[in-house]
């Protein structure tokens, strides 16, 4: 049983949040990482969990956000999830559309 709730996030075409991801994602610098991470993933040639973990760092270089501020929306946006394996694999497990297509969902 628990394969499918693990599962859930690569199938979902929309995600629903709690209270705590809700509140992740209402942080004052989400508009600004989400957007920039956003812009950086579609410019993106080869999508490969090191080039999602390049784009993290020119988001975060960018932003001057780092750590939590960046991970967690980047993470919520893209899985519904505060917790998760490792983000860029899971990114890239997702495929770039899905998480183009999440974040945006997200920002508007």
């Amino acid at each position: 049983a628990q394969i499918v709730e693990l599962s859930e996030l690569f199938f979902a075409d929309g995600l629903e949040y709690n209270e705590e991801e809700k509140g992740i994602l209402a942080e004052e610098q989400v508009p600004e990482v989400l957007n920039a991470f956003y812009n950086e993933l579609s410019g993106l040639e080869g999508y490969t969990p090191e080039a999602i973990k390049t784009s993290l760092k020119v988001v975060q270089k960018n932003t001057g956000h780092k750590g939590k501020k960046l991970f967690m929306p980047v993470r919520v946006a893209a899985t519904g999830s505060i917790h998760g394996p490792d983000l860029a694999r899971t990114l890239f497990l997702l495929g770039k559309e899905k998480v183009l297509q999440r974040i945006e969902n997200v920002v508007q």
